[in-house]
């Protein structure tokens, strides 16, 4: 980076706030996964009870991410974030405390909408306070955040769940956004009209404008479809992977730790590779990697019966591939749109359209499961890459700098 494109002290400082403050929501987001059997059994739910809790969470969070970018282009994204990190550590807290089912599932749902008021200010602040050079930076840091966050919630509530009882898996949690939201009031500013240059508050752009004349519409309508594909490969790859290393469950368990996570990271690392070389032209880029995790979804389904370790080999391969393009659409593509001034609307409604693509993987990849079989949940999501695909291409619009 050039001496002029150097991040000042403030930008350090803005940058390494919303890089701690995410990553550390993720403690008190993805608590849920270790915890749950633990939750399952001290209440005696039912598998579709302790579904439901999920299922709750992302239906409140993507109707959240929807109605907080409406809203945050208007007012402090400082605010909202310690507001938000705030009411996800009380929700915690109290589900922590909570000796019903049912109190249980109105807190998590409520924790949704807490969650849900993090991510679209921080998109807020990132157009505001760099440029589109640095913004390429800050991105894919963002990104890096998003893997760190994953295995600092899985190895906390899983630590708290299995050493001491399920309530410290979520009592954790509480105190660490706590201190997050001390992070977030020491490094977060607004920039103010009186400070910032005209870019950093335009007029925002009619929304009907906004999605119909730079087709964002169709880039959306492909995060649905980038959602299955990418969440399709998360759900399944534990009980195929599993499933070839019965014998020795916990070396799968090593495995999909380590590997998967890793392999995200390379995701990352090659599509950042494939953007610089096309000039920073996001579009093609997305297209490259979504046609490579189709070739990986065929390869699978033609090959299933790959050694053990080469199967999963290739299954963290198509899930590294599509966590890329995932946060290619959600980090990197609403802040090319920084001149609409919508840019927390479009990073909240292409959020909430890869959550409505998740809820979709579990009920249809299930039933082509158990009606056809391991080679038809690969095509379907091979099927989703290249829908995704079509549509970013169709949409044919590059966003100015």
């Amino acid at each position: 980076m050039s001496e002029k494109q150097r991040f000042t002290a403030q930008e350090k400082r803005i940058f390494s706030g919303c890089f701690i403050c995410y990553m550390l929501c993720y403690v008190a987001r993805m608590n849920l996964a270790g915890a749950l059997p633990h939750v399952t059994q001290a209440f005696s739910l039912t598998d579709a009870q302790a579904g439901l809790i999920q299922t709750v969470f992302a239906v409140v969070y993507a109707a959240g991410q929807l109605i907080n970018g409406l809203i945050v282009d208007h007012i402090s994204p400082r605010r909202h974030v310690v507001i938000g990190l705030l009411g996800s550590a009380l929700c915690n807290l109290l589900v922590g405390c909570s000796n019903t089912y049912w109190q249980i599932l109105v807190l998590w749902g409520l924790n949704g909408v807490a969650q849900s008021m993090l991510w679209t200010p921080m998109v807020r602040l990132i157009a505001v306070w760099f440029d589109s050079k640095k913004r390429s930076v800050v991105s894919f840091w963002m990104c890096v955040c998003f893997i760190i966050g994953h295995l600092l919630a899985w190895a906390v509530s899983g630590l708290m769940a299995a050493r001491f009882s399920w309530r410290t898996s979520f009592f954790a949690p509480a105190a660490v956004l706590v201190f997050a939201t001390s992070v977030a009031l020491y490094t977060l500013r607004d920039r103010t009209k009186e400070h910032s240059d005209d870019k950093a508050h335009v007029p925002p752009m009619p929304i009907r404008e906004m999605l119909f004349g730079t087709g964002l519409w169709l880039i959306f309508l492909g995060c649905i479809a980038t959602g299955f594909a990418r969440d399709g490969v998360m759900t399944w790859a534990p009980t195929l992977i599993g499933a070839l290393f019965s014998s020795q469950n916990a070396s799968s368990g090593v495995i999909i730790s380590l590997i998967i996570p890793l392999l995200n990271l390379m995701g990352l690392l090659l599509g950042q590779f494939l953007l610089r070389r096309s000039n920073g032209n996001l579009r093609p880029t997305i297209c490259r990697l979504l046609i490579a995790a189709a070739i990986c979804t065929l390869l699978l389904a033609v090959f299933h019966a790959l050694p053990a370790f080469l199967f999963t080999l290739l299954l963290g391969i198509l899930c590294g591939l599509m966590y890329s393009v995932s946060n290619m659409q959600n980090v990197i593509l609403p802040l090319e749109y920084a001149d609409t001034g919508r840019v927390s609307l479009i990073a909240g409604i292409a959020d909430s359209m890869i959550y409505i693509g998740t809820s979709l993987v579990s009920v249809i990849s299930g039933l082509l499961m158990q009606s056809v079989g391991q080679s038809a949940v690969y095509i379907s999501w091979g099927i989703a890459a290249m829908i995704s695909c079509t549509l970013t291409m169709l949409a044919g619009r590059t966003a100015k700098q």
